[in-house]
């Protein structure tokens, strides 16, 4: 189902962008918005096999599945478009590839906590942007760092002794709502797995010479964006 089919799924992801950049609480966001590459595709690289396609981000360039943005609601896809932008704004696939080497499924689902809460309290009052059904929410991590939700993921995945196998698909078992391995939101948005797909190895693949000039456009771009705020 179409929710609107006047426009493009391309059109629809720019119009977002948009709205984004002129909504006054995202105004320094501006800059982060403008970095990368931003493509709606029918099949996103290096997407898991066995995960439905949504959207995906190597830290600086992003992806949207055209078939799965059709069935958001302009709201909806306001929050993927923000849940992608603060993955890069935060230099997730940069800052936090240890903790995916460690433990891919737990770093990926901290990453997913941490920038949905922040985009859930802040359209909680007028609903701009929503979080589409699945992603991960929990109140318990509330005020929690990345490591520090990586942290509390593993000593309930691994009963407490830290334990862990490596590089996991992210995957959850999508049954009992607000459970922290990956359920539920904790706020009945549904249960879930990683909202998108974090590509750590695209990320990792950056020469040298691309990272430094990545850190130096976000570095740049938050500058600015204070300054206007």
């Amino acid at each position: 189902m179409l929710i609107n089919n006047t426009i493009t799924p391309d059109q629809r992801v720019d119009k977002s962008v948009i709205a984004i950049m002129g909504k006054d609480r995202y105004v320094a966001l501006a800059g982060i918005l403008m970095i990368g590459e931003r493509d709606v595709v029918d099949d996103i690289p290096n997407f898991p096999k066995n995960r439905l396609q949504t959207a995906c981000t190597n830290g600086r360039d992003e992806w949207y599945n055209k078939n799965y943005i059709e069935d958001l609601t302009d709201a909806e896809l306001r929050g993927l478009v923000l849940h992608e932008s603060y993955h890069k704004m935060y230099r997730h696939l940069i800052t936090w590839y240890n903790l995916y080497l460690v433990d891919a499924e737990c770093a990926a689902k901290a990453l997913d906590y941490v920038i949905n809460q922040k985009i859930y309290d802040e359209n909680l009052s007028d609903g701009f942007a929503k979080l589409p059904k699945g992603g991960l929410l929990d109140e318990k991590f509330r005020g929690m760092n990345e490591a520090e939700v990586v942290k509390a993921l593993r000593e309930k995945k691994c009963g407490g002794e830290g334990g862990g196998k490596g590089k996991g698909d992210g995957k959850g078992d999508g049954k009992a709502k607000g459970d922290e391995t990956g359920a539920g939101d904790g706020t009945g948005n549904g249960a879930g797995e990683p909202l998108d797909h974090h590509d750590f190895e695209g990320g990792n693949k950056l020469s040298d010479e691309e990272v430094k000039e990545l850190t130096k456009d976000i570095d740049e771009a938050l500058r600015q964006g204070a300054m206007i705020a």
